[in-house]
């Protein structure tokens, strides 16, 4: 018996449908894996479809071939390939609520275009109003530009009252972020102003003008799901009090996490973290540049950032960090499962008596939404002698 499996074919020109406000050559920047000429690949045009449903400017997208297309002399279809496209409206309003392990209950609105001043450019507006938080924010996305890099300013008021310190902080900076194969890069410029208001201790103000590089590697099965693979991520950003800056220093970070099948269904996933500010002081650097570290995502049974060194009777970054986790996750089905781990870490401004790692282990609850594994866990801080409640979206940074 023999299959006749048809004519060979491969991709003809993009043929583009649904576009008013944006020209063509915006689609044709997100498009990464369909040239024509080359031969058709399923994965290929599923992998462009999801490209350009990720982008701000498209409620709807369809990607297909036209299988009508007749074989030319050689016996090879150049098919078409058709974008058929349904544009988002040009402005939105939205408002939502909700609550964290971390930073408490929320209320937030924002103010969303896509097409600003009809470049096409994405300008997101709005404030976020958290237990120990409150932002205020106005961000401009531009469009990926002929080398498919994507570049962003923005501007942040923002106030924190957390582990009895308070802070204020104005920032306003840009970023410009491309992608190469697993390797996504990171480069960025910005300037903030924060005062720290630490209980029972002075009261201060750290400037820093700070460029950062950040890169991060991806090799998993899955984005939102992983079951198998790695991510690696490293940061630096530096600061001179040359250059509008309270104080010199160079902010080192790494972070790793790894995933290993076990069995058919279960996971094993270990996570690690450290960090070093190398400066002669950790005085005059804004909170953002040291550490602290302690709670959901990072050392859980302990609240959030309440691993640090003390200053009065508040915890504040110091120039260490360190964290590791292990935790294990039995699928009871294909949406539910159970998970038992261990956390270690800790955050100080000195290494001579040592980092000391404050230890915390606990059982969580897993639930596969559509955004991602939902995670719910209840752990017990060994240093803090108490019992807390995490929940997270737990996917790789």
């Amino acid at each position: 018996m023999r299959y006749d499996s048809g004519p060979r074919h491969r991709f003809g020109k993009l043929r583009i449908d649904g576009l008013e406000r944006y020209p063509a050559s915006l689609v044709e920047r997100y498009n990464r894996t369909v040239t024509p000429g080359a031969p058709y690949r399923e994965e290929d045009i599923a992998a462009l479809q999801t490209a350009l449903q990720a982008t701000p400017y498209f409620r709807s997208v369809l990607v297909s071939v036209d299988r009508d297309a007749a074989p030319d002399a050689e016996g090879v279809v150049s098919a078409p390939v058709i974008i058929t496209l349904v544009e988002r409206p040009p402005h939105r309003v939205s408002f939502g609520a909700g609550i964290s392990s971390n930073t408490g209950a929320r209320v937030e609105a924002s103010y969303h275009t896509p097409d600003m001043f009809g470049l096409a450019g994405e300008f997101n507006t709005g404030f976020r109003y958290e237990q120990k938080r409150q932002t205020v924010y106005a961000d401009i996305f531009f469009p990926p530009d002929e080398a498919r890099h994507r570049s962003s300013v923005g501007v942040m008021a923002q106030a924190t009252d957390i582990q009895n310190l308070k802070t204020e902080r104005i920032a306003v900076g840009g970023q410009q972020v491309w992608s190469s194969g697993a390797l996504e890069t990171r480069v960025s410029l910005s300037w903030q102003d924060e005062r720290l208001q630490p209980e029972g201790a002075a009261d201060s103000i750290s400037r820093a003008l700070a460029p950062n590089l950040a890169s991060t590697w991806r090799q998993v099965d899955n984005p939102l799901d992983p079951r198998q693979g790695i991510v690696l991520q490293g940061q630096v950003a530096a600061a001179a009090e040359a250059l509008l800056s309270t104080r010199s220093f160079v902010r080192l970070l790494g972070r790793y996490q790894q995933y290993f099948p076990l069995g058919r269904l279960d996971t094993l996933s270990l996570r690690g973290e450290v960090g070093y500010t190398i400066a002669d002081s950790r005085n005059g650097i804004p909170q953002e540049y040291v550490f602290r570290t302690g709670g959901t995502g990072s050392v859980r049974g302990y609240n959030y950032l309440s691993l640090g060194v003390k200053d009065g009777s508040a915890i504040v970054g110091g120039r260490y960090m360190a964290t590791a986790s292990a935790e294990v996750t039995h699928w009871l089905d294909k949406a539910w499962g159970i998970a038992a781990f261990v956390d270690a870490g800790n955050a100080v401004d000195s290494l001579s008596g040592g980092l000391d790692p404050a230890l915390g282990y606990g059982l969580g609850a897993r639930w596969r939404s559509p955004a991602g594994p939902l995670a719910v866990d209840v752990a017990y801080g060994q240093r803090s002698n108490e019992v807390n409640l995490h929940f997270s979206l737990a996917i790789p940074f």
